[in-house]
């Protein structure tokens, strides 16, 4: 049976490999962002601990085009703060085309490698200026390291 799996593995990493080849990026836009800020939980001396935590949603998957949602949340705290003093919520949403088309299983491997190179950048940017809005210090989220999984 372990045979088996390889094989599957094996021929889901063929076919994932040609589906990154034909992937089309149609779109990438902003639906929603949200921001909110605590002043009495900060102090100018007060270093910022960030935490990012994200999911993605697949809104459609229909022939040869599919389009995902990715929602990033970065919080900031104060060294010590069990709660955050800023909060923010970006929604971007990324429409693809693809031949060969996506499959769930695809997609899973997807979502959890490369749609991180193309919508960390506008993460980023993003980030940087709407903290530079709520008039914090300047903090600029590092690039991302990729290491893709070996699924």
């Amino acid at each position: 049976m372990a045979k088996n799996k390889g094989v599957i593995a094996e021929d889901l990493r063929k076919y994932y490999d040609e589906f990154i080849k034909g992937l089309e990026i149609m779109s990438i836009r902003l639906i929603d962002l949200q921001a909110s800020i605590d002043w009495e939980k900060l102090t100018k001396t007060q270093k910022l601990v960030p935490e990012i935590k994200d999911s993605v949603e697949i809104v459609s998957l229909k022939d040869n085009q599919f389009t995902l949602r990715h929602i990033l949340k970065f919080t900031g705290k104060v060294k010590g703060s069990r709660s955050p003093f800023v909060k923010t919520k970006i929604v971007l949403e990324c429409k693809y085309s693809s031949s060969p088309p996506a499959t769930p299983e695809v997609l899973e491997r997807f979502t959890q490698n490369e749609l991180y190179l193309h919508t960390w950048p506008f993460f980023r940017y993003l980030l940087k200026d709407t903290l530079t809005k709520l008039e914090l210090p300047p903090y600029t989220l590092p690039l991302m390291k990729f290491v893709p999984s070996e699924k």
